[in-house]
């Protein structure tokens, strides 16, 4: 049985359970080959798209995936018929039908949504508790300014957490 060649294009910041479960459930159908395609800094950048993970990072994370076949890296954010051609992609799916999505419509499906973490939860979950994650990092050896704070700010969890010198 000849596979069907099924691209899912995105950022794919922060691994999450949400992304796994999409991958996942592509792959149970045998008739996919499912392929991955990552959009590079430049492109998330240009479509102000904040990443934690640089590209390479966020590609390399998908390599260790059982769920995906191939990775296209970089991948472009508006996808046309030669890129397609070019890859051999017979269905392209994603969660929503936009204006980048226009040029290859008849081979676009939409993606139910699967519940589970995403992205966002984790990075609200970093925000709650971002005292905590500073102290963390300070007390594993990171300067304040690697973390992005004041020297005062550094001094006040330092001072939280017993220490007596920050780097």
């Amino acid at each position: 049985m000849e596979q069907k060649r099924v691209l899912v294009a995105g950022v794919f910041d922060l691994f999450s359970l949400c992304h796994m479960r999409v991958l996942e459930k592509l792959k149970s159908d045998p008739s996919n080959y499912v392929i991955v395609g990552v959009y590079d800094d430049e492109t998330t950048q240009e479509n102000k798209i904040l990443t934690v993970m640089t590209g390479y990072e966020r590609s390399e994370n998908l390599k260790h995936t059982r769920f995906v076949d191939e990775i296209i890296y970089p991948c472009p954010f508006v996808l046309s018929q030669e890129f397609l051609q070019k890859h051999n992609i017979d269905v392209v799916m994603s969660e929503n039908f936009d204006d980048r999505h226009r040029e290859i419509q008849a081979k676009f499906q939409t993606l139910d949504h699967l519940d589970g973490t995403s992205t966002n939860d984790i990075i609200a979950r970093v925000l709650n508790e971002y005292d905590e994650y500073c102290e963390r990092s300070l007390s594993r050896g990171y300067a304040y300014n690697e973390l992005g704070l004041k020297e005062l700010d550094a001094k006040c969890l330092f001072l939280r957490l017993g220490h007596k010198k920050i780097r």
